[in-house]
């Protein structure tokens, strides 16, 4: 008799059955069809010619840019810094396979 107020659990039971192993679902990875909003590059489907890839970047000046230029013209004259500066730019991505644009990223100030 066991004086604990915790019941007592029967022993497990062991079954002699063969029980087949578990099966794997393979579960299927979506990417993004466009490329909008990423800085970096990144592995997408591109909806043109559906191969899959890792995007090219490219920078341009865009009007993010050029909002920048005139705020440091106006208080610091050092204008010239977001054209040199990658970051103050916009992204372009484009298809590595058929090099269509897929993608855009706007350099935004605030």
């Amino acid at each position: 008799m066991n004086n604990n107020n915790y019941q007592q659990l029967p022993p497990p039971q062991q079954s002699n059955q063969y029980q087949p192993p578990q099966a794997f679902v393979n579960t299927q990875v979506v990417l993004p069809r466009n490329a909008d909003h990423s800085v970096s590059p990144i592995t997408i489907q591109c909806p043109l010619c559906n191969q899959v890839g890792v995007t090219s970047v490219k920078s341009k000046v865009g009007s993010g840019t050029l909002c920048c230029a005139f705020i440091l013209l106006v208080t610091t004259f050092c204008c010239f810094i977001p054209f040199l500066n990658e970051n103050c730019q916009d992204k372009l991505h484009t298809c590595p396979n058929c090099n269509a644009q897929v993608g855009t990223h706007e350099y935004k100030v605030c």
